[in-house]
């Protein structure tokens, strides 16, 4: 299981560790909500709600509406990863700056 908010050092080496060993990989989750009972606090301790809710998933890759991407970049990234053997290398900014704006990242 891999994340990141932001298409930074973490996001770039780990996906240069997958495509340079062209690694099988799964990313989680889709959805733009998740079912929460609770949350744990910085030193560990769970507290419940009192009723569980839907929040937002931070590193789904949809939105809530469950239709619009959250971040492109990284499904692009995803998508390219995808190629066997894998073609991907972080030089290969696969983001259309002109088209898509600050969803590019940086």
């Amino acid at each position: 299981e891999f994340g990141q908010m932001v298409r930074g050092n973490y996001w770039l080496n780990m996906l240069r560790y997958l495509a340079d060993r062209d690694i099988d990989f799964a990313y989680w989750p889709l959805n733009g909500l998740k079912y929460s009972e609770g949350y744990f606090t910085n030193s560990g301790v769970f507290h419940e709600f009192d009723h569980p809710r839907w929040e937002d998933e931070q590193f789904g890759l949809l939105l809530s509406d469950s239709w619009s991407v959250r971040h492109t970049w990284k499904l692009l990234d995803i998508q390219a990863l995808m190629d066997s053997p894998v073609k991907w290398t972080p030089e290969d900014y696969p983001c259309e700056r002109q088209q898509l704006g600050s969803a590019c990242g940086y």
